[in-house]
């Protein structure tokens, strides 16, 4: 990955402007926790013809349409979603305490299904309308192609003034990648010390993506999740630092179905003696950080081994 770092000033809603060099966004990490106002997360780019040197340019958002009357059916209404951010970033989804401590990716295709049914499901029985909405949502989903080539010269519109502090963004770039194709995973080996919840790090090249965990047979039950380092000044920490300040949790940067709260960690949940735990979440993602961890529920009771395949 390369990172850029960009800062929302206090007192303002908008950052400067940072050249992605034409590579595709696929995370990013922010300084604050919880931010002034409804905040919704908004890439702009320069309307067309204007001068990025010029303080005074016009900027224009980036959205995706609405897609409603695609989802619509003889029996169901065609009134159209509005239109939403790129990358289906919903208002709120960082907005809540503790979201600072994740290292927010980007999904590759990005299909917050909300946009697609019009409506969410809830407790009470679908007419045939509603199914019919909701299948081809799925449809729609399933066959959805991933979000276009962004503009290379964008900022961050916050929606709203952070009248109480600045907030620094780390956005990740995935490098192009050149490399053979696998046949089959490899594999590292992580040690977990007697007494503590985190594992040794291990390092990933660009394009690989971790796909099982094997647990030993006398590893002390758990839920597992990946952390990684955080980014200052464009670089990773070391990651031979184990100081849980310096790591972040991997999350998904999207909501599904307009969820106002930050999006879950993943957790390999119950992570016990002898299990190979499949990884499928993390195949999504262009482009996963260098550096990972596994951070554990619970401290293990003696050194254990924990080895993660990597394809």
């Amino acid at each position: 990955m390369k990172f850029k770092t960009v800062t929302v000033p206090q007192s303002a809603s908008r950052s400067a402007l940072f050249d992605t060099e034409n590579l595709p966004i696929v995370g990013l990490t922010k300084s604050l926790a919880v931010f002034d106002g409804t905040t919704e997360f908004a890439l702009e780019t320069l309307a067309p013809g204007q001068d990025p040197g010029n303080p005074s340019a016009v900027w224009i958002p980036i959205l995706e349409p609405g897609v409603g009357a695609r989802v619509s059916d003889a029996g169901g209404a065609a009134a159209a979603e509005n239109t939403r951010n790129a990358f289906g970033i919903l208002t709120g989804v960082f907005d809540v305490a503790g979201s600072d401590a994740n290292f927010f990716l980007f999904p590759q295709p990005q299909t917050p299904l909300k946009s697609y049914a019009g409506t969410d499901v809830t407790a009470t029985s679908m007419g045939e309308a509603e199914g019919q909405a909701l299948t081809n949502a799925f449809a729609y989903a399933f066959n959805k192609q991933r979000t276009p080539k962004l503009p290379s010269i964008l900022r961050i519109n916050l929606t709203n003034s952070q009248t109480t502090a600045a907030c620094t963004f780390v956005i990740a770039l995935a490098e192009q990648q050149s490399f053979a194709i696998k046949d089959a995973a490899r594999f590292v080996d992580v040690i977990f010390l007697n007494g503590d919840a985190d594992s040794s790090f291990f390092e990933l090249a660009p394009g690989e993506k971790v796909v099982g965990i094997a647990t030993p047979a006398a590893f002390t039950s758990a839920d597992l999740n990946f952390q990684t380092t955080k980014v200052v000044n464009g670089q990773h920490l070391d990651p031979a630092i184990i100081t849980d300040a310096n790591w972040l949790n991997l999350v998904n940067a999207v909501a599904m179905r307009g969820a106002s709260t930050a999006p879950p960690v993943w957790q390999w949940i119950g992570a016990a003696q002898a299990q190979y735990l499949a990884v499928p979440e993390l195949q999504d993602y262009l482009e996963l950080p260098k550096y990972l961890r596994l951070h554990g529920s619970a401290n293990q009771a003696a050194q254990r081994t924990v080895r993660v395949f990597i394809l």
